[in-house]
Parts: structure tokens; sequence; C-alpha cells
């Protein structure tokens, strides 16, 4: 496996493991509720469009299931085994964990819909009808499609029966990571060009 693919794995599947936890926070801003994991999942998507540009959809879809591997272990395993531990924890410790497990689910759904289904295979439809070019476009059309998609299997299945206004929550989520993805962009072209020129393609 090249470096520079292994690190953009490393980086998407971190990032991908991160994102139940940090979903444990409902971000208010202004009228906006958004669970705070859709911030890292906006990047971690557009890692893994570099990937399907550089290597194909084979290996993007490897890195999902990398990255479910990863977060099985560690929501299915290791955290439950850390709250059963005998010990002092801080406030409200067991419970983020508690709640992390339940959006793993939530998440797993989500991103098997978001980048399985719709973002690799929209971005892999796209390639070839622009013969390789025009990658923020297939960037921001793949992701943006998966992201209204993803967000809402996530939030439905993530908070249903918490009390959690839903409708806020997915209307939030999709804004915030549309916005991220308009945003982030230029970041994710200028990556795919040097991925371009560190594996000569």
């Amino acid at each position: 496996m090249p470096l520079i693919l292994a690190v953009l794995l490393g980086l998407h599947v971190a990032l991908m493991a991160l994102a139940p936890i940090l979903s444990a926070k409902i971000v208010l801003i202004g009228l906006l509720a958004f669970p705070a994991g859709q911030l890292v999942v906006g990047a971690a998507n557009g890692l893994l469009d570099v990937i399907n540009d550089r290597w194909g959809r084979s290996e993007a879809r490897a890195s999902v299931v990398t990255a479910l591997v990863v977060r099985l272990a560690l929501y299915l395993i290791l955290i439950p085994l850390l709250v059963a531990l005998p010990g002092h924890s801080p406030d409200g410790y067991d419970a983020i964990l508690g709640q992390s497990v339940r959006l793993f689910a939530a998440g797993e759904l989500g991103v098997f819909i978001e980048s399985w289904l719709v973002s690799t295979s929209v971005f892999t439809w796209l390639r070839a009808r622009t013969l390789g070019r025009w990658f923020a476009l297939r960037y921001l059309t793949a992701t943006g499609l998966g992201t209204v998609v993803g967000t809402t299997v996530f939030v439905a299945a993530g908070y249903a029966l918490t009390g959690a206004p839903i409708l806020p929550l997915i209307a939030g989520g999709v804004t915030v990571r549309l916005l991220l993805l308009i945003v982030l962009a230029p970041a994710f072209t200028g990556l795919r060009r040097v991925v371009g020129r560190l594996t000569h393609g």
C-alpha cells in the first residue's frame, strides 16, 4: 500500500472513529442545532473522495470497511469494557460512552448508505462521465447527495426516542455539512492535486 494512501486511510478511519463520541454533544448556533460529530464526518468523506479519485471505488470502499472494523472494535469491545471496569469516572463519563455506542450503531447505518451506496457510487459514475476532470464538481455533487441521505438516516436512527428534536437536527446537520463541504472544496481539490503529483498520476 502506498504511504500516501495509508496516511489518507488512517485520517479517514480516525475521524470516523471520533464521530460517535463527538455526536453525544448537540451544538446550538443561533437557530441551527446539529450533532458535533457531523463536523468530522464531512472531512472524512472529503478524504474518501480523494481516495476514490486516485485509487478507485474499490479502494474507497475498502476504506469504509476498515473504518467499520476499527469502529466495531472500539464501540462494541473497548468502550463497553471501559464502562464495566470498576473505578472512578468523571461525572457523565459513562453516559457519554454509553450514548456513543448507540450513536455508533446509527452511524454505521448512515455511513453504509451515505458512503457505500450513494457517495462512492455517484462519484465513480461522475468520474467516468467527466473523464476524470472537474474533481470539485464530482466532490460537491457526490458528497452533497450522500450528506443529505446519510445525515437524515443517522439523526433519525440515532436520536429516535431520546426526546431530541429530530427534524431540526436533520436540517441543522445537513446545513452545516453542506456549508462545510463548500468551504473544504478548495482544500480537497488541492489535496487531490498533491496526491496526483506524489503518486505520479
